[in-house]
């Protein structure tokens, strides 16, 4: 089939980010087509000789809740903060009410007791007094907290300047300890793309999946960090060659399987999602 002579449509923000990190480990041009065929065709001398198919592993809720972070900035800093916090969301929370000022007075309560627990350890004199006001700020934090559909808090100093507050849907927190996850991923957007437009051409078939941090199988939050790789690939069916999958959120690792092959950590030049 002839390669067409350029794109049908701009493609979205991610199609393109996805387009750039391909560009440096696929040979050929990829060139954006409409459906039924993939979002894009991989051309080589003038010929179609695959495709790639680019989704994102979310849910509905999920995806409620980020066109929300969209519109209103999924951070925002705060110089009351001596440390960047990551605020993940439950899925019922209505961020159209969110009140950051009040989020931040939460914060800055769970700063304050850090810092009260280690003034404790080494001072036996305000050790009894640290205990009753922490009774106090835990009533009001988990007050704050449940008002506001904040389900988890936690400090987290990745690349940014102190008093940063990172915003994002709710997820499963023990997945660091279960690679395996991924492959539980992979294999269920796989699944979900079966009718999708990669079985409508013949030759590579790539199948690219944006990973958001707490999308519900506890995989992003894992492949948000520097964990493992699974030892065993996830099951690939013959209309997929290659799986490709990187998180949208901290460094950009770019994880790689091809059919009847294993997991690889693909480096990338582009900056982070």
């Amino acid at each position: 089939m002839k390669c067409p002579s350029g794109d049908s449509e701009e493609p979205r923000d991610d199609e393109e980010l996805a387009r750039v990190l391909l560009g440096e480990h696929l040979s050929g041009e990829l060139v954006r087509v409409d459906p039924p065929l993939p979002d894009f065709v991989i051309c080589r001398d003038g010929v179609i000789e695959g495709g790639v198919e680019v989704t994102r592993a979310t849910d509905e809720d999920s995806e409620r809740l980020r066109g929300r972070l969209r519109k209103d900035g999924p951070s925002f800093e705060s110089d009351r903060l001596e440390q960047n916090w990551i605020v993940m969301f439950n899925k019922g929370a209505d961020l159209r009410k969110l009140n950051r000022d009040r989020l931040v007075d939460a914060l800055v309560l769970m700063e304050l007791d850090a810092t009260e627990r280690a003034l404790a350890a080494t001072n036996r004199q305000i050790q009894q007094r640290h205990a009753l006001e922490a009774i106090r700020h835990e009533t009001q934090i988990k007050g704050v907290l449940g008002t506001l559909g904040v389900d988890h808090a936690i400090p987290w100093n990745h690349n940014k300047p102190a008093g940063t507050v990172h915003l994002s849907e709710g997820g499963w927190t023990w997945a660091w300890e279960h690679p395996n996850l991924i492959n539980d991923l992979a294999e269920e957007v796989i699944e979900r793309k079966k009718e999708k437009g990669l079985r409508s051409i013949s030759g590579e078939s790539h199948l690219f999946v944006w990973v958001d941090p707490w999308e519900p199988t506890g995989a992003g939050i894992l492949m948000s960090g520097q964990a493992e790789l699974p030892e065993e690939p996830p099951k690939i069916p013959d209309w997929v060659t290659d799986v490709w999958m990187v998180s949208t959120f901290g460094p950009a690792r770019l994880l790689h399987c091809s059919r009847g092959g294993s997991w690889h950590l693909r480096t990338s030049g582009q900056p982070d999602p």
